[in-house]
C-alpha cells in the first residue's frame, strides 16, 4: 500500500504526508494497547499468552498469588512462598516483564479451608426395626484455589453407640473420599445409618474425623460428634444379697457373700455395703449398663463364736434394694471345727424314680468314731428325700423316692460331738431339680409320655424255651410302684416294686425290678422296661434261674381299636400229637378239643374270648383271656392247671379267618412253629408213680353255629388224622381215627355245647 501511494503522480506531496501520519499513528495506539494490557488475578486459575515484553497486574500487598509461565524478576512485586506461590510486597498496579508469546498463569491464591460444617449434633433414637439416617454435611470455605482431597472415616476412639452386649447400634461406615476441583467450593454430605431399638443401653457418640489427602487448604473441623439420647425408659433395677440366712466360715478364712442387680439393668448403678463387725473389701458395689453378674463382698476379721450383719443401701443410678434380701448374717466357727467335702451340691433327679446319694464330710476335719450330727438350717428337701448321717461313709445321706417336680434349696449345717461339747462346723447349700419324665425336655433328653397315666396289661404270655411258663396281669401306674400277678405251674406270684429304679435319659426309657414269691417259693423278680412309645418289656427271673420275657406293644384294645376282625365261634381239636416222657404205662392217647367265643360289643371292645373243652382223658378245662395281637395274627393263650392235670400253650388265630371260610379253606387256627407248644403234663394222686408229659397239635377253624360239623371237620382234616373225644362214638376205645371223610355221624355236638 505504501508502494501504491508513492507511485501515484497526482498529490504526491498530499499523499506522503498522509501516509506518514497513518503509520505514526499505528504506531502510536499500537503502543499505547499494549502498555494498557492491565490483569486482574482470579481464584480459579488463569492462561494468558502475552503479546508484548510486558503486562499490567492489579496486586494488594500480603495477598498470595500464585505465578508461573515466563514472568521475569517477580522479585519487584512479590516474595517467593518456596511452594510455587507468591505474596504480594505492595499493593496497586504493576508493570511485569514476560516473554512475548510465553503463556503465563496467574491466580489469587486462597484455597480455603474444609471441614465438617458443624462439629456436633444431637438426635433421639428411633425404635426397634428402624433405621435413620443422618446427614453429615461438609464444607469448603474462605477460597476455592487448587484442588482439594479429603477422607472422612469413623473415629472409633471416641465412638461408644453401642447396646450392652458391645454391638454397634450403626451400621458400619466405610471411609468416603470427597474431592474438590479446582475453583470449586461446593457442600456435601455423609451418612451416617443409625440403629433403633426397644431396650435401653443408655447415651452414645458416633465420631467421624476428616484428613487432608491432598491440597493446600487447611482442615477447619476435622471432627465431627453425632450424640444419640436413648428413646427407651430406664429400669435401673434392684440389688439384693444372693445368699439368704446365716453364712458360715472359718475364723481366719472369712466369709465371702454376693450382691446381685434383678429385675432390670438399665444404666449404671451402685449401692453402699455396712456390717456390724469385721472389715469388709470393699463398701461399694456397681454394675455397668445391662450388667446384672454378681459382685463378690468378703467379710474378714470376725471373731469365733460372732455373728456379723451386712447391710446393703441404694447408692447411685436409682437402683432399690428390697428389705428381704438387703442384709446377711455372716457367723465364724472355729478353724478346726467339721466341714463338708462340698460348699454346694446339685442334683438332678428324676420324679418317682429312687434315689440314694451321700454328701461326705471332709476328712481331716472331724475324728473317726465322733458322733456327726447335721441341722438343715433353711430351706426344703423335696417331697419324698429324706436326710440323715450315714457313719459308714461319714456324710449326710440324701435317699428316697421324689414324688413333686420342681427346683428345691436346703442348707445343711454339720456338726461333731467331741466329748460333751458339740463343735458346729460349716454348712453345705443342696439343689435338687427334679424333672418328671413324662414331660423332661431338653439337649439329649426324651420324654415318655407313656408312663402319664396308669396302663394294666392283662394276659400277658410268658414264654420260654418254646412253652408257655404262664400267664401274667401286670400294672403300670405313673410312680413306678408296678404290680403283678403270674399264674404259673407254682402257683399264683405276686410281685411289686416301689418306684422307677432308672431313667435313660437319651431313649426316655425307664425301668422298675418288681419282686414276689408264692407260697412255697421265693426270689422271683421281674425287670419291667417302659419305653418312650409305650411299648413294655419283661424279664422274669425264676427262683431256679431260669429266665423269660415277654413283650408288650402297648396298644390295647378299645372303643377305637376292636377285635372286630376275629370275630366269631371257633372250634379246635387237641389231638396227642408225642409223649416225651409216661410212667406206670400210662400213655395218653385220642384228641381233646377246644371251642372259642369271640362275640358281643363288648368282648370286642376289650378283645376277651371265652373257651372250654377238655383234654384227651375228658378232663373239662375252661377260661377267658384278653387276647393278644401281633401282625396279622391273634394269640389266645390257654393255661390251667389242677392237682393232676397241667395244660399250657397258645392258639393262633389268623386276622383273615372268615375270608378263607369263605373260600372253603378252614385251617385258620393252629399252634406254628413260632408259637409255644400246647403241652399236657398228667401225674396221678400222689403215691401211684403215674404220670407223662405229652404234646398236644393245635388245629381249628372259624364256623356258623348252623354250619353241620362233620363238613367242617371233613374239610379241614381231608389231609390230616384227626381223634375225636365226643358222646356218641360207639367203638370201645372212645375215639375215631379217620383220613378223608367223617366215618362216624355224631348224635350231639359237645364241641359247639360247651361254648
Amino acid at each position: 500500500m505504501v508502494y501504491a501511494l508513492f507511485d501515484s503522480k497526482k498529490d504526491s506531496q498530499v499523499n506522503m504526508k498522509k501516509l506518514i501520519i497513518m503509520l505514526l499513528s499505528f504506531l502510536h495506539l499500537t503502543a499505547i494497547s499494549l502498555a494498557q494490557t492491565v490483569l486482574t488475578p482470579a481464584e480459579k486459575v488463569a492462561e494468558f499468552t502475552p503479546v508484548t515484553d510486558s503486562i499490567a497486574l492489579e496486586i494488594e500487598e500480603g495477598t498470595v498469588y500464585k505465578l508461573s509461565g515466563s514472568w521475569q524478576d517477580l522479585s519487584v512485586a512479590f516474595s517467593a512462598n518456596g511452594d510455587g506461590t507468591w505474596t504480594a510486597t505492595k499493593s496497586g498496579r504493576v508493570t511485569l516483564a514476560v516473554a512475548a508469546g510465553e503463556q503465563v498463569v496467574y491466580q489469587i491464591w486462597r484455597p480455603g479451608s474444609v471441614g465438617f460444617t458443624a462439629a456436633n449434633r444431637t438426635v433421639k433414637e428411633k425404635d426397634a426395626d428402624t433405621v435413620e439416617e443422618v446427614q453429615v454435611a461438609i464444607s469448603r470455605t474462605g477460597g476455592v484455589s487448587g484442588s482439594v482431597t479429603v477422607t472422612v472415616s469413623l473415629d472409633e476412639e471416641n465412638t461408644d453407640l453401642v447396646d450392652f452386649e458391645g454391638n454397634p447400634r450403626y451400621e458400619a461406615f466405610a471411609p468416603v473420599t470427597v474431592t474438590w476441583g479446582d475453583g470449586d467450593g461446593f457442600a456435601t454430605n455423609v451418612v451416617l445409618k443409625l440403629l433403633g431399638d426397644n431396650a435401653y443401653d443408655g447415651d452414645g457418640k458416633v465420631a467421624l474425623k476428616m484428613s487432608l489427602d491432598d491440597g493446600a487448604a487447611e482442615v477447619g473441623n476435622d471432627t465431627f460428634v453425632l450424640t444419640v439420647t436413648d428413646n427407651d425408659e430406664r429400669a435401673p433395677g434392684s440389688a439384693a444379697f444372693v445368699e439368704s440366712g446365716i453364712v458360715y466360715c472359718k475364723e481366719s478364712a472369712g466369709a465371702t457373700v454376693h450382691a446381685v442387680r434383678k429385675t432390670a439393668s438399665d444404666g449404671a448403678v451402685s449401692v453402699a455395703v455396712s456390717t456390724t463387725a469385721g472389715t469388709l473389701s470393699s463398701e461399694e458395689v456397681s454394675w455397668g449398663n445391662r450388667k446384672s453378674d454378681a459382685q463378690e463382698v468378703t467379710l474378714t476379721g470376725l471373731e469365733a463364736g460372732k455373728t456379723a450383719t451386712l447391710t446393703l443401701k441404694p447408692g447411685a443410678g436409682g437402683v432399690t434394694v428390697p428389705s428381704s434380701s438387703r442384709t446377711v448374717k455372716v457367723t465364724a466357727v472355729a478353724d478346726d471345727a467339721p466341714e463338708f467335702a462340698e460348699e454346694t451340691v446339685e442334683f438332678s433327679l428324676k420324679r418317682y424314680v429312687a434315689t440314694s446319694n451321700v454328701i461326705a464330710v471332709k476328712e481331716g476335719t472331724f475324728t473317726e468314731g465322733n458322733t456327726l450330727t447335721f441341722t438343715k438350717k433353711s430351706g426344703a428337701l423335696p417331697p419324698g428325700l429324706t436326710a440323715k448321717w450315714d457313719q459308714a461313709a461319714n456324710g449326710l445321706a440324701i435317699s428316697g423316692i421324689p414324688s413333686k417336680a420342681g427346683t428345691y434349696t436346703a442348707l445343711y449345717q454339720v456338726s461333731e460331738k467331741r466329748g460333751s461339747k458339740s463343735v458346729a462346723g460349716l454348712t453345705t447349700e443342696i439343689t435338687f431339680s427334679i424333672v418328671d419324665p413324662v414331660t423332661a425336655d431338653g439337649d439329649g433328653v426324651v420324654p415318655n409320655p407313656a408312663v402319664a397315666k396308669s396302663r394294666t396289661f392283662k394276659d400277658v404270655m410268658i414264654i420260654g424255651d418254646g412253652k408257655l411258663r404262664g400267664i401274667l396281669q401286670v400294672t403300670i401306674p405313673a410312680t413306678g410302684r408296678a404290680s403283678a400277678k403270674l399264674v404259673c405251674a407254682d402257683g399264683t406270684v405276686s410281685l411289686s416294686s416301689k418306684s422307677w429304679s432308672e431313667y435313660y435319659a437319651g431313649t426316655g426309657a425307664l425301668t422298675a425290678t418288681l419282686v414276689g414269691t408264692t407260697k412255697t417259693t421265693a426270689d422271683w423278680s421281674m425287670l419291667l422296661t417302659v419305653a418312650a412309645d409305650g411299648s413294655v418289656n419283661l424279664e422274669l427271673s425264676e427262683p431256679d434261674g431260669t429266665e423269660t420275657a415277654a413283650s408288650i406293644s402297648g396298644d390295647t384294645w378299645s372303643a377305637d381299636n376292636t377285635a372286630a376282625a376275629y370275630e366269631g365261634y371257633y372250634t379246635v381239636t387237641l389231638p396227642v400229637a408225642s409223649v416225651t416222657e409216661e410212667t406206670a404205662g400210662l400213655a395218653p392217647t385220642g384228641s381233646g378239643y377246644l371251642t372259642i367265643k369271640l362275640q358281643g360289643a363288648s368282648a370286642l371292645k376289650s378283645g376277651k374270648a371265652t373257651w372250654a373243652g377238655g383234654l384227651p382223658n375228658g378232663t373239662a378245662i375252661s377260661g377267658s383271656v384278653i387276647l393278644t395281637e401281633e401282625d396279622d395274627s391273634t394269640y389266645l393263650p390257654v393255661f390251667k392247671s389242677s392237682s393232676k392235670d397241667i395244660v399250657s400253650g397258645v392258639v393262633r388265630i389268623l386276622k383273615d379267618a372268615k375270608t378263607l371260610k369263605a373260600s372253603g379253606n378252614y385251617r385258620t387256627v393252629s399252634s406254628p412253629a413260632e408259637c409255644p407248644t400246647m403241652v399236657w403234663r398228667h401225674a396221678e394222686v400222689a403215691g401211684s408213680g403215674a404220670s407223662f408229659d405229652a404234646t398236644l397239635g393245635v388245629y381249628g377253624g372259624l364256623y356258623d353255629k348252623n354250619d353241620e360239623l362233620g363238613a367242617l371237620c371233613k374239610e379241614l382234616y381231608n389231609s390230616t388224622d384227626m381223634h375225636l373225644v365226643a358222646d356218641g362214638i360207639d367203638d370201645a376205645s372212645g375215639y375215631n381215627s379217620f383220613s378223608g371223610e367223617v366215618v362216624k355221624v355224631f348224635k350231639q355236638y359237645p364241641l359247639r355245647a360247651a361254648v
